[in-house]
Parts: structure tokens; C-alpha cells; sequence
């Protein structure tokens, strides 16, 4: 009567054990969701401030070019280590703002933008895509110094229909290409600062 009582509660002690164990393996997996879930949010809450700062920095700009130069540096400072340029197509050829990198950065002596024709700021212009740096390459980019293939590069448009307005230039060594995310960040800016450009330059409707 005895063994047959043991044998009972080891039953019931290891049944107990298997229940402990998934339970825990339970409680593992949920915590690392949450985790997860609470780092994506993070992420997520992180764009979001940056995209308020954004509209805030450029909120009431009464005049082009203060609307385009502030919005380059607002968008070189939300990337590490990069250089930002917006050009904007114009009637008699295009206008271009960027920011200056600083002296002590690897990228102070280097100015991809100079680099691009107006040819080829039409053509990126009207891209209606991102474009890297071998479709500049494609479209006529000159490299007489060498230095800006040590670079990767985006273009990024201001407009996806109708007429081509200007695009957003982003470069940076080409150790640290630029990841989906960070060019997903960016390209939420667009349009509002389209919509900004609009207010203060008459532009097709469709563009």
C-alpha cells in the first residue's frame, strides 16, 4: 500500500515538474515578445517624435529658402553621420540647399551634390523612385577626384506624379549604408514638406 502511494505522488510530483517547466518556457516566450514588442514601440515612438520635431522646425517658415534650409539640417540631423541636400527644380534650371558638414567629419571635403549636373537633377527629379548611387552613376555622374566612390548615396523625390520637383540628396561613407528604416524615416517627411514647398510656390496639383 505503501509503494503504491509513493508511486503515486512521484507521479504527481513529476506531472507537477512537466506543468512547472512549460509554464516557465511559457513565461519565456511572452516576456520576449513583450520585448520585442516594446522595443519595436520604441522605434515606432521614436519616428514619430522625429516627424513632429520635423513639421515643428519647418511650421510657419514664411519663405522658400528658409523652408529648405531648415529642412535639410533637420533631416542631416536625424541620420548619423550623413550630409543632406534638397534640390528644387526652377524654371531657368534648380536651386540647391544643403547643410556643411562638420570640419572634424570624414565627410567635410567631400560634396557629392556638387558633382550632379543639371541634367542629372532633372532626371533624379523625375525618377519617381529612390535612386542609389549606381543609378546616378547610370544617369551621367562624374567622379574626377575619386572620392565619391568612397560613398553610398540616395535620392529621394519630392514628387511620385505629374512634374518632377526636386528630390532629397543623403550621403555618407560607404561603411554604413543607409537601412530601410532609415530611409523610410525620411521619406515620411516628404509629404509634408511637399505640401510646405506647395504653400510657398504654386506647383501642379499632381505633382
Amino acid at each position: 500500500m505503501d509503494s503504491i502511494r509513493r508511486k503515486h505522488i512521484r507521479s504527481l510530483v513529476h506531472g507537477l515538474n512537466l506543468a512547472r517547466h512549460r509554464q516557465a518556457r511559457q513565461i519565456d516566450i511572452l516576456c520576449t515578445d513583450m520585448v520585442a514588442a516594446h522595443g519595436e514601440f520604441s522605434v515606432q515612438l521614436r519616428s514619430l517624435v522625429d516627424t513632429i520635431h520635423f513639421y515643428e522646425a519647418i511650421l510657419g517658415k514664411k519663405d522658400l529658402t528658409s523652408l529648405l534650409d531648415t529642412s535639410a539640417a533637420q533631416v542631416q540631423s536625424l541620420l548619423a553621420d550623413t550630409k543632406a541636400a534638397i534640390f528644387l527644380l526652377e524654371s531657368n534650371g534648380f536651386a540647391m540647399h544643403r547643410v556643411p558638414a562638420p570640419s572634424d567629419s570624414a565627410l567635410s571635403a567631400c560634396q557629392l551634390e556638387s558633382g550632379l549636373s543639371a541634367e542629372i537633377v532633372h532626371n533624379l527629379s523625375n525618377h519617381r523612385k529612390l535612386c542609389m548611387l549606381d543609378g546616378m552613376w547610370e544617369m551621367g555622374l562624374e567622379d574626377v577626384s575619386g572620392e565619391f566612390r568612397k560613398l553610398t548615396a540616395v535620392a529621394i523625390p519630392l514628387s511620385h506624379w505629374g512634374p518632377g520637383l526636386g528630390f532629397i540628396l543623403l550621403y555618407r561613407t560607404a561603411s554604413k549604408p543607409f537601412n530601410k528604416k532609415e530611409l523610410e524615416k525620411i521619406q515620411s517627411l516628404v509629404p509634408g514638406l511637399r505640401d510646405a514647398i506647395r504653400a510657398l510656390r504654386p506647383i501642379p496639383a499632381n505633382a
